[in-house]
């Protein structure tokens, strides 16, 4: 009988301690981290234009509503516009879906579809890019995508699976697999 009660409190004394364990570890479910994201401030219909060193519009970034989250420094975007402006060279249009900007401003995620327009120009075609899922590096005037890309100018098509593309001058696009072109010679 000694011994079935030694057993017995053994048992006892780990259980507790397992429930002590269960009830101080860090909880494991995603929806406990997400209430501690929570936004701080969100404005609708907003335009911010940054300067350049000169004066001069740099980008400029538009979106129907921004949502900022202090816990990271991040911004959600939805609808989000963003203008990238360079000399006297026509602008670079990027529009999306939704988007993510990092706190720093150094990285946009441009989600959903994603539409990317330059007009013509007296020396250049105009650009018409469409894919999918855009990293952004807004600073660098970089762009790149592991996605279907398909971009048409007047009379130029080239569609390829993933895209790195430096928008400023001098511009330039490395296709990266799957490249396909269509080109009419005026």
């Amino acid at each position: 009988m000694d011994q079935k009660n030694i057993i017995i409190g053994i048992l006892l004394v780990l259980l507790s301690l397992g429930s002590h364990w269960l009830i101080t570890s860090p909880p494991e479910n995603p929806s406990v981290v997400s209430e501690e994201h929570k936004m701080d401030y969100y404005v609708n219909n907003f335009t911010t234009t940054r300067m350049s060193e000169d004066g001069k519009p740099f980008r400029q970034l538009s979106a129907k509503r921004m949502v900022h989250y202090p816990d990271d420094d991040t911004t959600e975007l939805t609808a989000p516009l963003i203008t990238m402006f360079e000399g006297d060279t026509p602008e670079w249009e990027i529009w999306s879906e939704a988007g993510w900007l990092s706190g720093d401003g150094d990285l946009l995620l441009l989600q959903g579809k994603v539409i990317i327009e330059r007009p013509q120009t007296a020396t250049q075609k105009p650009v018409h890019l469409v894919t999918s899922n855009l990293r952004v590096q807004p600073n660098q005037n970089y762009a790149e995508t592991e996605e279907v890309i398909t971009i048409n100018t007047s009379s130029n098509r080239i569609t390829s699976k993933g895209m790195k593309a430096w928008l400023k001058d001098p511009m330039r696009i490395k296709f990266l697999a799957n490249v396909r072109g269509k080109y009419e010679v005026n």
